[in-house]
């Protein structure tokens, strides 16, 4: 039964390659004869962009100790760095 609640951690590598699949699948649905990687790289990123965003923000705005959210944001700030090497 443990077994049901336990998450599945990924690596930032197989994370970013996740996102920019989700992209190319989702730019794809729209039946073109041409896939726009690039495009599917700038939605990726600005997908985590707005992770990172919203995890600043809610560091600065939240009653809780600053940089709650930083180890969570430095795995982000990886996801973002592994984007950008495919």
């Amino acid at each position: 039964m443990a077994n049901k609640n336990r998450i599945r951690y990924m690596t930032p590598k197989d994370k970013a390659i996740g996102l920019y699949i989700k992209y190319i699948d989702a730019y794809n649905d729209r039946n073109l004869q041409v896939i726009d990687y690039k495009f599917a790289k700038r939605c990726a990123l600005i997908a985590v962009d707005e992770i990172i965003e919203f995890m600043e923000v809610d560091d600065f705005d939240s009653d809780t100790c600053y940089w709650a959210n930083h180890s969570k944001m430095q795995y982000w700030i990886e996801v973002k760095q592994e984007i950008n090497k495919l």
